[in-house]
């Protein structure tokens, strides 16, 4: 499911039944829009999807930022991809095959569109990670990521070896400075349920993937973080918090709950700290949105695209430097992050606010429209060299309208 940006989400794909790995008897080569725009629910056929066969389930699509205000969408299963306009319902180009191995369901990857800035006019460039060359339980994972400037001409996948790890099954989390943290996952096997039981049962995922990866976009870099201590394999998901951690949770392969076994349904959740939290570096506090007061209880603040927003934050130590954030933080699941956005505002002034000791007026601007973040629920981020803030802006980002 992806938000459009009208407001609408898109359904894409899937089967007609439940299955590992799909076939053409079962295959659901369409989308839809919901709401629909007639009135009735509408199921659009999309060629690309049997083609991607049989690898095409979970698809990994993207939005594409553009000015023209057109609805073209990233959409990528099995090795495959493509520019697609959901408003003429045309595929507008077709995109290079990723070397190495499968990266969508069961093979199962992730994916994440790197942070958006103005300066490059928010060109996208989309990230794919992991996933596994056979459907083979000893199959080891894909130790590969690929990086592709989809609105370059010519423009070909850049890969790396994912900092040397293998992982199917990986979830890509947006931090608060802009780097991409990679938890979760196997080195060995695909998605799916074990088979059988007892001490017979075969594990489809083995190996757990134990350590969170950073990945620096700019650097193009990894660090391997410490371990945690809980497998976190089939649906697993991970997302960022207000205060800049990351919460983890889930795990179960297999059909139903089981607890006294090799790895259990897993109802225990952990809350990730990145290395940001600990470098000393003073962390601000927004204090007020546009006059609004910022609060720990949720209440969102309307904001509107291409608006200039101030707020009034506070931040203790000399000569701070400071950038700001846009996070929309999608829907999770099976690895996919749908609609998760990371976009840098510019910050138009900055000055101390001479009212109160340690507090500065800061004013920036918001993306000019809907196809560089969606409308809806974000969260506004200040943050001081890379320290992110205390308290969290959450916003509701729409189009003003007359």
């Amino acid at each position: 499911m992806l938000s459009l940006p009208n407001g609408n989400v898109l359904i894409l794909g899937g089967a007609k039944a439940a299955t590992g790995v799909n076939r053409a008897d079962i295959n659901n080569p369409t989308y839809t829009i919901f709401p629909p725009p007639t009135g009735t629910m509408v199921d659009v056929p999309l060629d690309f999807l049997t083609t991607a066969l049989p690898y095409n389930l979970y698809p990994i699509v993207h939005v594409i930022p553009n000015f023209e205000g057109k609805t073209e969408l990233f959409i990528f299963a099995n090795q495959i991809s493509i520019t697609y306009d959901l408003d003429t319902n045309t595929v507008v180009k077709e995109h290079p095959k990723i070397p190495g191995g499968i990266r969508s369901y069961p093979l199962t990857g992730t994916s994440v569109m790197l942070p958006l800035m103005s300066s490059t006019n928010y060109k996208p460039t989309i990230m794919i990670c992991g996933g596994n060359k056979n459907y083979e339980v000893k199959s080891m994972a894909e130790a590969s990521c690929g990086r592709l400037e989809i609105t370059t001409e010519g423009a070909a996948w850049e890969m790396d070896d994912f900092g040397g790890t293998p992982r199917v099954m990986p979830d890509a989390t947006y931090l608060v400075d802009g780097t991409i943290l990679f938890v979760n996952g196997a080195r060995y096997g695909f998605a799916g349920y074990r088979k059988g039981g007892g001490a017979n049962a075969i594990w489809v995922n083995e190996d757990p993937v134990l350590y969170p990866t950073l990945y620096n976009t700019f650097e193009k870099t990894y660090t391997n973080l410490a371990p945690s201590t809980i497998p976190r394999m089939y649906h697993s998901v991970s997302t960022l918090i207000p205060d800049g951690t990351v919460l983890i949770a889930g795990s179960n392969p297999q059909g139903g709950v089981s607890l006294n076994v090799k790895y259990p349904t897993e109802y225990r959740i952990e809350r990730f700290s990145p290395p940001y939290l600990f470098t000393g570096i003073p962390r601000p506090t927004i204090l007020t949105l546009e006059s609004y007061k910022i609060n720990d209880g949720g209440n969102k603040i309307n904001i509107y695209y291409d608006q200039i927003v101030t707020m009034v934050i506070q931040i203790q130590g000399p000569n701070p430097s400071i950038k700001a954030a846009l996070i929309h933080h999608g829907f999770i699941t099976h690895s996919q992050n749908f609609s998760q956005r990371y976009v840098y505002l510019d910050i138009e002034n900055f000055y101390p606010d001479t009212s109160a000791p340690d507090q500065y007026i800061i004013t920036v601007k918001i993306p000019p429209n809907p196809t560089i973040i969606a409308p809806g629920p974000s969260y506004l981020y200040v943050f001081n060299q890379n320290s992110p803030c205390v308290s969290v802006a959450h916003i509701l980002l729409g189009t003003k309208t007359a």
